[in-house]
């Protein structure tokens, strides 16, 4: 297993041995009240406006309030998100979810939830839900890489949402 949270690009690889990453002594795990590991942080910035990491939900119903976005990609369980305006949203593995900044509602957990995500400071807007995020419609070729030091290679993706100053943007690339 490799675990590189000072890198550029911070990573575990397989991604699915963070519990394991959890318990290193210096590691930014998180834990329920009854001891459970509910997260990990893979990288904040020293200002603390982003972060990424993992994040799981145990239990049935809880409230929550997104007071900045946030990105998920989840990778278990099953949920459905209910917005304090009606809008109710399906996840389960493969689902990729952008929340704009003040999302209120509950999530009703139908199986234990994980994701990993990537919260910033944005704007209020539309949820936006792609779901079976790997197998979605075609991408939207973005051209080739500018700034490649040897070789050719091009992008393609699916932008979600873009926030009108530019602040953030959420969406699939390859």
């Amino acid at each position: 297993m490799r675990f590189n949270p000072a890198s550029s690009a911070p990573h575990i690889h397989p991604a699915s041995a963070w519990e394991v990453v959890a318990t290193y002594p210096n590691a930014c795990a998180r834990k329920d009240e009854r001891g459970r590991l509910t997260g990990l942080v893979l990288h904040r910035e020293k200002n603390g406006a982003v972060e990424v990491g993992i994040e799981r939900w145990f239990g049935e119903t809880c409230a929550l309030e997104f007071g900045e976005e946030r990105f998920f990609y989840f990778v278990r369980g099953r949920s459905r998100f209910r917005s304090s305006m009606g809008e109710v949203h399906e996840a389960a593995a493969g689902t990729a979810i952008h929340f704009k900044s003040g999302w209120r509602g509950e999530l009703e957990i139908i199986e234990a939830l994980e994701a990993s995500y990537m919260r910033c400071p944005g704007a209020m807007g539309e949820t936006r839900v792609l779901a079976d995020a790997l197998n979605a419609a075609t991408l939207t070729d973005w051209g080739a890489i500018a700034t490649m030091l040897k070789g050719s290679s091009r992008t393609a993706g699916i932008l979600l949402s873009r926030d009108s100053d530019g602040r953030a943007e959420s969406g699939l690339w390859t």
